[in-house]
């Protein structure tokens, strides 16, 4: 099992994220995509100690890992890092680490992908017309993913994820529903040992419609596949679904859209919360938060989520194995 980890955009959290990690002895067995002269960079500003680096190549494997160091595919850009500024270059070496991790997957090298946060508008600003990760994994490979927010006790996926509240209603469709509760159903078993899981589908609008009064959607789209599909119960109400005694009946849960998902999912587990992208041909897990460019430097960064999410993949590549 090889596990191939992106270092996120430069002037973010995540080379002090990659530091802690080597340090508190995370990355051992684990390849490293990133720029050695900015770790560098941040390391000297930190007065960390000297780091024995393994330097590596594109086609690297398990086997040239080396125990003790930190395993580094270089891309190099030996620039100036604007720590805590959003930037072009920045946008685009993050980017380059994402693309590269990508190569080792599907070219066999590697199992599994964790990854670092990028700025959305740095990598825009460098041409790639992306709205993140996930829609860059998913275009490379020509799957259709879902946006699944996992923990050991909760997993919540979204049938819709960056995309403006206006049109959501009109992206809820039987297609994509049946594919994000399937895929959920399938995930739950194959990675997280639930033999047969029972999934929660939240309802789009207040009160899951109230058969109808607030919205068709719920009644006409969500109601009859809910009832098609044995292993799901619903249409619940959101506002109700993550109470305590939901949380311990249903193995995972779908919703419609990013922020009825994401707000009771982060109010829980926002330290330890991991971003599992399901549907791809490998594995890929990331943290949940962002490049937190307003600590960038600091030495404040919490490295719960980055630990949660190897973790992660690894608990994954060993249910699939």
């Amino acid at each position: 099992m090889l596990i191939v980890v992106t270092m996120g955009d430069p002037s973010g959290i995540g080379p002090e994220i990659i530091l802690k990690a080597y340090f508190d002895s995370m990355l051992h067995g684990k390849i490293v995509v990133g720029s050695k002269s900015v770790l560098e960079k941040y390391r000297m500003l930190y007065k960390l100690p000297v780091i024995n680096y393994n330097i590596l190549q594109d086609k690297s494997t398990a086997a040239d890992v080396k125990e003790g160091a930190l395993n580094l595919i270089d891309i190099g850009g030996d620039f100036i890092v604007e720590i805590g500024k959003l930037s072009k270059l920045s946008g685009l070496m993050s980017f380059k680490y994402v693309q590269r991790a990508a190569d080792m997957v599907l070219n066999g090298n590697a199992d599994a992908i964790v990854t670092l946060p990028i700025n959305k508008q740095a990598i825009n600003m460098a041409g790639f017309e992306y709205k993140g990760h996930t829609d860059f994994f998913s275009k490379l490979t020509g799957r259709r993913t879902v946006m699944t927010m996992a923990s050991s006790d909760l997993k919540v996926s979204l049938v819709t994820d960056h995309i403006k509240l206006s049109d959501v209603v009109s992206n809820v469709t039987k297609e994509r529903l049946v594919y994000t509760i399937k895929t959920l159903h399938d995930a739950l078993r194959r990675y997280f040992g639930k033999s047969d899981p029972k999934i929660a589908v939240l309802g789009v609008n207040p009160h899951a419609g109230d058969g109808g009064v607030i919205g068709m959607c719920d009644k006409l789209i969500i109601q009859p596949i809910v009832r098609s599909l044995k292993y799901c119960d619903g249409v619940l109400p959101s506002d109700t679904a993550f109470f305590e005694e939901k949380r311990k009946k249903y193995d995972g849960f779908v919703a419609m859209y990013h922020d009825q998902g994401l707000i009771p999912f982060k109010m829980l587990h926002f330290s330890d919360g991991v971003n599992v992208t399901l549907g791809l041909s490998f594995i890929r897990t990331s943290v949940d938060h962002g490049t937190a460019f307003d600590i960038a430097g600091l030495y404040k960064s919490d490295n719960r989520s980055f630990y949660a999410a190897l973790n992660m993949a690894e608990l994954m590549c060993d249910g699939s194995s």
